[in-house]
């Protein structure tokens, strides 16, 4: 009896060590994203359009795009920069509305 109960404590207890390391992984590769999603933002220059890449190694599993959008009426510019992970199904944007004339010509 007493066998049983320390080995159901035991599948309890690996199956939550476990869990919350893979919780501890996904939450490293969204913060990494996130970094690196900072620093590309800070690092396009005005004029950028449409563009896409990778990361430099150590980071060769992350891949970034840029994408665009200006609106006529009101004259605010969406910037979308996401970061995915090649590796897994993770992914972040970064939006950031700026204003008419930010972007060059």
């Amino acid at each position: 009896m007493a066998l049983a109960i320390v080995g159901g404590l035991l599948v309890t207890l690996l199956y939550t060590v476990s869990n919350h390391l893979q919780v501890a992984e996904r939450h490293e590769v969204v913060t990494k994203a996130v970094l690196l999603a900072r620093e590309k933002l800070s690092q396009i220059k005005a004029g950028t359009r449409e563009a896409e890449g990778r990361f430099d190694p150590p980071n060769e599993d992350y891949k970034w795009r840029v994408d665009v959008v200006e609106d006529q009426y009101f004259g605010i510019t969406v910037f979308n920069l996401s970061v995915s992970v090649t590796r897994g199904h993770e992914r972040v944007v970064l939006n950031e509305l700026m204003r008419e004339g930010v972007f060059a010509q």
